[in-house]
C-alpha cells in the first residue's frame, strides 16, 4: 500500500487531497506501514476497548484508534480470522 501510495499518480492525488487514511487492525502490520508512509493518516482498529498501557503503545505510531466492535462489523471471507484478515461494515 505505501508503495502503491507512492508511485500511483491517482492514489497521490487522493493523499494530496487528504482523502486517504489506513485503518487495520494488525498493530505489528500498522507500525510498518507508519514508518514507510508516516504522512498518511493511520487508525489502529481494536476488537475490544484497549487498556491505557495498549493505548499507549498504539500512540506510538497511529494518529488514533478505535474499537471495531459490534453487530455492524463482520469478518471479509477469506479464509482466516488472524492478523491480515479483512472486515468490512455492514449496512
Amino acid at each position: 500500500m505505501a508503495k502503491a501510495l507512492e508511485q500511483e499518480r491517482s492514489w497521490s492525488r487522493l493523499l494530496d487531497a487528504g482523502r486517504i487514511e489506513v485503518l487495520g487492525f494488525d498493530a505489528e502490520s500498522n507500525q510498518r506501514f507508519a514508518q514507510l508512509a508516516p504522512e498518511v493518516p493511520l487508525q489502529q482498529l481494536a476488537g475490544t476497548v484497549p487498556d491505557a498501557a495498549t493505548l499507549e503503545g498504539y500512540s506510538r505510531f497511529a494518529d488514533a484508534s478505535a474499537p471495531a466492535i459490534g453487530p455492524w462489523m463482520q469478518p471479509v471471507p477469506n479464509g482466516s480470522s488472524g492478523p491480515g484478515s479483512a472486515w468490512a461494515s455492514t449496512p
